[in-house]
């Protein structure tokens, strides 16, 4: 081809060669030495290479013969490797590569096991340039930061669990998932029902909870009878036995 066009695949000096043929069948090659670069990249950010015709202003940022560049003063044609009053050199470039593609947010992602009242979570998120930090909110007021925590809930319910994960050039992600537990269901002997925490109770309602009866002195909804107290509206009936 008379006036190809190539793309190298990353910055560097390369031995180009033409070789010509005329019509008798004389044959000359000649070679010429070509520097080529690309953009460069600064912790993850693309550095485009300097140019000689480009205007260039106070905080511009060029990439020019393997170190990057910020411009300090206003500047045309001044290469920055010559002129030190108008570029200052922020040190070697890494050559692109993975750090200068651009980042994408992570992906939030967990499995959860439940045995009784406890749950076990696995964090399974991803991320290209990996999570960093990880906030877990176990819906019934508590958070954690461990990666893959064990958390013991106090009372049966179904629960909305939230996993926020961020990688380390500050996107996140959020996944939330509603999971429900139940602890032991045996009454003993009991013949009351056991308490439940979204139920209504009136006055002379009674249930059964942790090994007791309890019976209700006024309305109550969400109050746990084995923490209500002398004084609360709970009044605990002993041991769970069977009604008479």
């Amino acid at each position: 081809m008379a006036s190809p066009t190539h793309t190298y695949a990353q910055s560097g000096s390369y031995n180009v060669s033409v070789r010509l043929t005329d019509s008798s069948g004389h044959t000359e090659t000649a070679t010429s030495l070509v520097n080529v670069q690309g953009n460069s990249c600064l912790f993850g950010e693309v550095v485009p290479s300097w140019s000689e015709s480009e205007t260039y202003s106070p905080g511009d940022k060029v990439s020019y013969r393997s170190s990057i560049y910020e411009a300090t003063w206003w500047s045309v044609g001044a290469r920055p490797d010559i002129y030190s009053n108008v570029w200052k050199n922020l040190g070697s470039d890494n050559g692109g590569g993975d750090d200068c593609k651009d980042n994408t947010a992570p992906v939030a992602k967990f499995t959860v096991t439940t045995n009784k009242l406890t749950a076990t979570f696995t964090d399974q998120s991803t991320d290209d340039k990996g999570v960093v930090s990880r906030q877990w909110d176990f819906g019934d007021g508590t958070v954690s930061s461990v990666a893959s925590p064990t958390h013991q809930y106090t009372e049966d319910g179904d629960y909305t669990v939230t996993l926020s994960v961020t990688d380390k050039e500050g996107l996140n992600s959020e996944i939330s998932k509603t999971i429900s537990v139940k602890g032991d269901t045996d009454n003993g002997s009991c013949s009351v029902e056991a308490w439940s925490s979204s139920k209504v109770y009136n006055s002379g309602d009674e249930v059964s909870h942790k090994g007791n009866r309890y019976r209700a002195k006024w309305w109550t909804q969400g109050e746990d009878p084995s923490s209500t107290g002398q004084w609360g509206v709970w009044e605990n009936l002993g041991a769970c036995q069977v009604a008479k």
